[in-house]
């Protein structure tokens, strides 16, 4: 009786370590995928995030750069901050508005010009006594 049990042991055992081999190959395979293809992915929506990303910094009292140059019918991607103080971003014409702009923390905007021409930006939020001054431009140019 004892011999019995200790070979259904052994089959037990042998099936159970068959199962982790199994099991572990399956997992080396998920852990050597996820390396390959997680920076891969990272790289490539990187590359299409980061493609085309105009920095915009508002400090009192101006945006920097105050001139942005686009063309019409292709995406522009604005990456927005505060250098000081708590600012708002607006453009004439094209329906982008921030609120506010925390300083420290980037927004993000995308639009797309649809006729060429020049747009300009505002502060939208009262940020000292020159506020007035802090306005910007985008010169969109026609086509692709």
């Amino acid at each position: 009786m004892a011999g019995h049990l200790r070979a259904r042991l052994s089959i037990w055992i042998a099936t159970v370590r068959g199962r982790l081999r199994v099991r572990e190959r399956a997992a080396a395979i998920i852990v050597a995928l996820a390396l390959v293809i997680g920076p891969a992915s990272v790289i490539v929506y990187g590359r299409w995030v980061d493609h085309g990303v105009v920095t915009v910094k508002a400090v009192q009292w101006a945006y920097l750069p105050n001139t942005i140059h686009a063309k019409a019918g292709v995406p522009v991607r604005l990456k927005i901050t505060s250098e000081d103080v708590v600012h708002g971003f607006a453009i004439n014409g094209i329906p982008v508005t921030i609120s506010e702009l925390i300083p420290g923390k980037a927004e993000y905007i995308t639009f797309t010009p649809k006729t060429p021409g020049t747009y300009y930006y505002h502060c939208t939020t009262y940020c000292g006594l020159a506020h007035f001054k802090m306005v910007g431009r985008i010169i969109v140019t026609a086509g692709r």
